[in-house]
């Protein structure tokens, strides 16, 4: 059915409406190679049909976008700026790409069976134009740039014969008929690498170390293999990748979330994690599985302040900290007053430790590149944060010479 008149760039309910012709795919295309566009949990907001050239799929914002087929970037626009992409910097996107249908931040792909894909209203665009992506390659996150009513991810499958989909002729596919796994997250295609025994092998208040058990019966390289792992609202906290090369028949998969992927997690939450692996072009997922971390000891305390060391313009400070629960400090600092009751020193610096014990110390001159004044009163407050909460010692006080 070719569509006449209908106001290119309107957008109704989040969805992009265009000029164009709706197509069908044959079935026997179905899950051939593809996976669901939005990796996590979401809903399809809006299916193809009508005046809407796509489906809509409704995600938190920051929910992994990954690519449903293998192919070329065409256009990958990381504002959501129409002028800015089209006509200025065209390294981004081709001339009449999808911004002029304020699509906002979004990426066009070529698969390799000729078909193109608009991701669009990102929040973020992870690839290049010009770049190469696998099946189940993060492309970006769910957003609402552009003209969109909320975060999702508006998502078409079209044949077109011009450098983007929407700047030569067209005709627009049901994305159903090709995606697998639509009818909940996608689980990928799990026909010759599979996974068991998920397991957290430890977790503590802000640390998780996860396993699972890869079955690989026709010793297929493994490229890579990563992890997502979401909070309790749903938002994608981590989004992991490592080299693997293996082509072992099976094999244990394991990951130490505080020391390869490098995020520290909040004490007393439940998180949801599943693996994936990646061989040729395609992307093998495991089923999901959650952990809670250990709830904190809600105190860090002072005691046993201290001026070490006292100079005309200089003094070392020095207390001790008691950390009962082993709370990773991310920070510790100090507070310096005058006389007067001036603030005249606001240090901090990293800390990282989780010992329930030690000792904080400052070198006013030399770390907080203060120097004060001869034969003056002044008082100090250290303090440290940990678990996003601020603990604060007593207040001391010292007189320089």
């Amino acid at each position: 059915m070719k569509m006449k008149n209908v106001i290119r760039g309107l957008v109704v309910a989040a969805a992009i409406f265009a000029t164009g012709t709706f197509g069908t795919a044959p079935s026997s295309t179905k899950a051939a190679g593809w996976v669901f566009p939005v990796h996590g949990n979401y809903r399809i907001s809006q299916y193809f049909g009508g005046a809407h050239m796509g489906i809509d799929v409704a995600a938190n914002t920051g929910t992994p976008v990954v690519a449903a087929a293998s192919g070329v970037v065409t256009c990958a626009n990381p504002s959501n700026s129409y002028h800015y992409v089209s006509r200025k910097n065209k390294s981004y996107c081709n001339y009449g790409c999808g911004t002029t249908n304020k699509a906002g931040i979004h990426v066009e792909i070529k698969y390799d069976n000729g078909l193109r894909s608009e991701y669009a209203h990102m929040n973020s665009a992870t690839v290049k134009k010009g770049s190469r992506v696998y099946a189940g390659q993060m492309i970006g996150t769910v957003g609402a740039t552009g003209n969109a009513s909320g975060p999702h991810l508006h998502f078409s499958v079209a044949k077109a014969s011009g450098a983007t989909i929407w700047n030569g002729s067209q005709t627009f596919l049901n994305p159903m008929n090709y995606l697998s796994g639509s009818s909940s997250s996608s689980s990928g295609n799990t026909s010759s690498v599979g996974y068991s025994a998920m397991t957290t092998t430890s977790v503590s208040q802000t640390n998780a170390c996860l396993k699972a058990r890869i079955s690989n019966p026709g010793r297929r390289v493994i490229q890579k293999v990563g992890a997502y792992i979401w909070d309790s609202k749903g938002n994608c906290v981590v989004n992991y990748t490592e080299n693997c090369g293996r082509s072992l028949s099976g094999f244990n998969q394991m990951l130490n979330v505080n020391t390869e992927a490098k995020k520290y997690l909040s004490s007393g939450q439940t998180y949801t994690w599943q693996f994936f692996a990646k061989s040729g072009s395609s992307v093998y997922y495991s089923a999901k599985a959650k952990f809670t971390t250990k709830a904190a000891t809600s105190y860090v305390t002072y005691s046993n302040l201290r001026t070490t060391y006292r100079s005309r313009n200089n003094a070392k400070l020095a207390a001790a900290i008691y950390n009962p629960g082993g709370q990773v400090i991310s920070r510790v600092g100090a507070y310096i007053w005058d006389s007067n009751g001036k603030l005249i020193v606001n240090y901090s610096e990293y800390c990282g430790r989780k010992l329930k014990n030690f000792n904080q110390y400052l070198n006013v001159n030399t770390e907080a590149r203060k120097y004060l004044s001869s034969g003056q009163t002044y008082t100090w407050q250290f303090f440290a944060i940990a678990g996003g909460k601020t603990y604060y010692s007593g207040k001391s006080s010292f007189r320089t010479l």
